[in-house]
C-alpha cells in the first residue's frame, strides 16, 4: 500500500514538473510576444501565439492526467493530493514526493500569476477594446 502511494505521488510529481517547464515556456513566449508587439511585428507575434498555444495544450494534457489520477484514488488520498496541489497543506510533510508536489504547485502558481500579468498587457495591445481583460480590472 505504501509503495503504491509512493508511485502515485511520484507520477503526480513528474506531471507537475513537466507542467512547471511548460509554464516557464509559456511565460517566456509571452515575454517574446510582448516584445514583438512593441516593435509592431505582427507576423512574428502570430508565430509566438501559435507556439504558446502548443505549450498550453501540453500543460492542459498534464492537468487532465492529474485529474484522472485524482478520480482513480480513494477519498483520503484524493483530499491529501488536492491539499498539496492547491497549496493548502502547510504542515511538515513526511516524504520527498509530497514536498516536491507542494513546491511545484507553488512555483506553477507564481509563474502563472506573472504570465497573466504579462498576458493582460499583450491582450490589450493585440485586441484593444476587444481584449479579454478589458472588462476586468
Amino acid at each position: 500500500m505504501a509503495e503504491q502511494r509512493q508511485e502515485l505521488l511520484m507520477e503526480v510529481m513528474k506531471l507537475l514538473q513537466q507542467n512547471y517547464k511548460h509554464m516557464l515556456e509559456i511565460n517566456q513566449l509571452t515575454k517574446e510576444l510582448a516584445d514583438t508587439l512593441s516593435r509592431g511585428d505582427r507576423e512574428s507575434a502570430g508565430i509566438f501565439l501559435k507556439m504558446r498555444d502548443g505549450e498550453m495544450e501540453k500543460a492542459d494534457e498534464n492537468k487532465w492526467k492529474i485529474q484522472a489520477i485524482l478520480e482513480a484514488v480513494d477519498l483520503k488520498t484524493r483530499e491529501e493530493l488536492r491539499a498539496l496541489l492547491n497549496r493548502e497543506d502547510k504542515r511538515e510533510l513526511p516524504d520527498f514526493e509530497s514536498k516536491k508536489i507542494l513546491e511545484f504547485s507553488m512555483k506553477i502558481q507564481n509563474v502563472l500569476e506573472q504570465t497573466i500579468a504579462l498576458d493582460k498587457i499583450v491582450s490589450r495591445r493585440l485586441a484593444g477594446n476587444d481584449s479579454y481583460y478589458k472588462a476586468q480590472k
